[in-house]
């Protein structure tokens, strides 16, 4: 439980004197926001609490945790926190429904400007809202304003009338009152179903949106005819929050690109990078008292107080260990790699007597220049291991002679894979462009450009084919013997996402982690159809070497093991208590591991068509 203490939410209260931060154990923490330190702390729910709201004129605070309750607290003049009342919304359905649970990262929750009623996303995904003003908490109703889409963010309009905007993670934008819809915008008509996650009061009746198309939207509550969608993206990965500043009239985004990014708030265009950070960026918050200070959080777990005249990071909340992102095994040796500048290197000694869980010797190196980087990807070739880091090098570490070559490409790299026996690279960047180069570092040429950032290549050594996924749903195809270039798009019933993963599992057929879908694609015939379906993002996906079997890992934090060949789905097992990123086999048969953000990888073996799962790997210690 090594990530328990890590912070995945904040707010701030209107004075600006306290932050109000949430973790995966279920806790609230108060900070001292001009000091950075820990003032008071409360357990409020069983599990992580992914969203946290702070009333903005009385002093209470609200939390909706993964185990589908709301928990009010309030708090005393020197900030220390004390519970109100806690309701469960897990089975709170729209009049009408049946109960089934939707399992979400929603950041849906948020106070009434005056009264003591609030508005969240119950268990179901209905828009729910509770009274706490006799000191417990009470439902006054739930309604289904977003169809099927999830409810990912609310916010009441700032005139106190009681209306409220609400968005879904197909984007569109609703106003409603007491559960009745009065407007409506259909962002996703105009940007394809992409989640809208915060929504900020800029003036008047204008609020500006944060959306996973990476561009600004504004909107007037009052006209729709003035919806402006900013003409550019302003990032290269999901734009996940937003925050103006009234006092200095300056707008800044947080994304997933590790970036903070001032836009000019009239016109939505990019204005410049506020602050690089060492990871994904989420939570945001500039400061009136200060508008020199952001408050932004990574989901590295850590909480930053940032200068964005200097760049310079004035104070750091951090309690997580470094995330492990990837790994691969060759040889009987797994490699790990993530933050920081060293990679493991786990080497099997046989196995346990009875348990027959594989026993490692446990290693790390340091080779890497910027350790505030971190390993997006890894594989390993003959005697190469390369390592693609967001600092937008490729390192490549000889095990033979232990020398190191560093390869610099234009942007961060999403993925790599090696070939003829370690000599030869492919590696994609985030700025859409796709290298052929020598690992040791004595030639690379650019041998594609995509219009948005290439997330994962894939050669088919039999057919000489390169596959490049681009960000969003298209695999372009380059054969490596004529030059010529061809590609296919695969449009699910929920819409377009975007593409994490992909490999080759034969010549013919090509697998493809688009959102929740795992597509199959045939080369022969040139068809695409739906292999299997996660409630979220599918981070990795991984078989044995008989392919019997096929694990998928999804952002839900589950891993499911399916029929490699017809992708029934088997059994569902947790992973970790924080997000896995990757999986690998151990033994290219039944045992397999994961990882993720907690920093250890976990054992798991495939027995009688189920995941049972041993924990941790031996003697593993993650690095702080």
């Amino acid at each position: 439980m090594y990530a328990s203490k890590k912070i995945d939410s904040f707010r701030t209260n209107t004075n600006e004197q306290f932050i109000f931060a949430t973790n995966f154990d279920g806790e609230v923490e108060c900070i001292d926001i001009n000091t950075f330190e820990h003032i008071n702390s409360i357990k409020g729910h069983v599990g992580s609490i992914h969203t946290v709201a702070v009333h903005r004129t009385l002093n209470y605070v609200a939390t909706c945790g993964m185990d589908n309750r709301i928990t009010v607290y309030e708090y005393d003049e020197s900030g220390v926190l004390s519970i109100v009342d806690s309701i469960s919304v897990t089975e709170v359905v729209p009049e009408g429904e049946e109960w089934d649970k939707v399992i979400t990262t929603s950041q849906a929750i948020d106070f009434h400007p005056t009264k003591k009623v609030l508005a969240a996303r119950g268990g179901t995904s209905g828009l729910v809202e509770v009274s706490f003003e006799t000191g417990k908490c009470e439902i006054l109703h739930c309604s289904r304003l977003h169809d099927f889409w999830d409810l990912i963010t609310v916010q009441y309009v700032h005139d106190g009338s009681g209306r409220l905007l609400s968005a879904s993670n197909r984007g569109d934008i609703i106003l409603s009152e007491s559960g009745v819809a009065i407007n409506k915008w259909n962002i996703h008509e105009q940007l394809r179903p992409h989640s809208t996650h915060w929504i900020e009061h800029v003036a008047g009746s204008t609020y500006a949106i944060a959306n996973d198309a990476l561009k600004v939207i504004t909107i007037d509550i009052d006209d729709l005819e003035k919806t402006m969608i900013g003409p550019e993206n302003v990032v290269l990965d999901h734009l996940e929050h937003l925050t103006y500043n009234p006092v200095s009239d300056r707008m800044f985004v947080s994304s997933f690109d590790r970036t903070v990014v001032e836009v000019d708030r009239y016109s939505g265009e990019k204005v410049k990078v506020a602050f690089e950070a060492p990871f994904k960026c989420r939570w945001l918050k500039s400061l009136q008292t200060n508008p020199n200070h952001l408050i932004v959080q990574c989901r590295n777990g850590a909480l930053y107080k940032v200068d964005i005249d200097t760049h310079e990071v004035i104070a750091t909340v951090k309690r997580t260990p470094d995330a492990i992102w990837t790994g691969f095994m060759q040889n009987g040796t797994v490699f790990l790699s993530g933050e920081g500048d060293y990679f493991y290197t786990l080497k099997a000694t046989g196995q346990e007597y009875g348990s027959r869980v594989t026993q490692f010797d446990i290693e790390s190196t340091s080779i890497f220049k910027n350790g505030q980087s971190y390993t997006k990807r890894l594989q390993s070739d003959g005697n190469v291991v390369a390592f693609a880091r967001t600092n937008n090098v490729l390192y490549t570490y000889n095990l033979a002679s232990k020398s190191v070559t560093d390869i610099e490409l234009t942007s961060a790299i999403r993925d790599i894979e090696l070939f003829e026996e370690g000599e030869k690279f492919l590696a994609c960047c985030e700025d859409g462009n796709v290298y052929l180069g020598n690992t040791d570092g004595s030639s690379k040429e650019k041998i594609f450009t995509s219009s948005t950032s290439v997330w994962s290549v894939s050669l088919n050594k039999e057919k000489g084919l390169i596959a490049m996924a681009d960000r969003k749903d298209r695999v372009h195809f380059l054969n490596m013997n004529t030059g010529e270039i061809t590609h296919f798009e695969y449009l699910s019933e929920y819409g377009s996402k975007y593409i994490k993963r992909i490999q080759w599992v034969s010549e013919d057929e090509l697998l493809v982690a688009l959102g929740g879908d795992l597509i199959k694609y045939r080369l022969s015939t040139n068809k695409a159809t739906e292999h299997f379906r996660a409630p979220n993002t599918i981070e990795d996906f991984a078989w044995d070497k008989n392919k019997r079997f096929l694990i998928v890992m999804s952002y839900t934090r589950f891993i499911y093991l399916c029929d490699f060949d017809s992708g029934r789905l088997l059994h569902t097992a947790g992973a970790s208590i924080d997000y896995t990123k990757g999986l690998c086999f151990i033994n290219g048969e039944d045992d397999f591991i994961s990882f993720g953000r907690d920093g250890v990888p976990y054992y798991h073996r495939i027995h009688d068509e189920r995941i049972v799962t041993h924990g941790v790997i031996n003697n593993f210690k993650p690095k702080f």
